[in-house]
């Protein structure tokens, strides 16, 4: 399916643009299609069997460091993550359905209350068949590296989590 709009899309590449121009229109091109099906998704959500919760995973809001962790539930939350940061953690939907995956959503409080592109974070960790958690990674806006301060409530979360503070039921 074609994004409709008045917008130059990715087919309107021509040999005067400089490249530069070109992945400016092609992560154009790109978001729009994300938002475009997020959209289509997000009409029909209600009446699918998916917007059920994933039933192994058990609520998780933790507050750490000023930033809080919350555990993806279900796919819905999961769509709209992927719409607010601009990436691709839908694809994970299979993972964390067949319970190899875990999705939280992060927020710096010391920035903002209100979850946006500057202060929201995503955290994905594999979960192996012990109930381990193995950090994947962090991703901010657009698949942006996350900063420092982000990086060490991660590591403190996932010590917590390792030393039963924590607990996750992942499995």
């Amino acid at each position: 399916k074609w994004v409709r709009s008045h917008q130059k899309n990715i087919l309107d590449v021509n040999k005067r643009m400089s490249l530069k121009q070109a992945m400016i229109l092609q992560n154009e091109w790109h978001i729009a299609l994300i938002e475009y099906e997020v959209q289509q998704d997000l009409k029909k959500i209600s009446t699918l069997p998916s917007y059920k919760k994933y039933t192994h995973l058990k609520p998780v809001d933790v507050l750490i460091d000023g930033v809080q962790f919350q555990l993806i539930l279900n796919q819905y939350e999961l769509k709209k993550e992927m719409q607010l940061l601009k990436h691709c953690v839908l694809t994970y939907h299979n993972k964390i359905k067949d319970k190899n995956y875990i999705v939280f959503a992060l927020t710096d409080k010391n920035i903002g209350t209100e979850r946006n592109t500057v202060n929201a974070y995503t955290m994905g960790c594999n979960v192996y068949e012990n109930g381990d958690l193995v950090l994947d990674q962090v991703r901010g806006f657009c698949n942006s590296i996350a900063p420092s301060s982000i990086k060490l409530a991660v590591s403190e979360f996932l010590s917590q989590c390792y030393q039963g503070e924590i607990n996750i039921h992942a499995r």
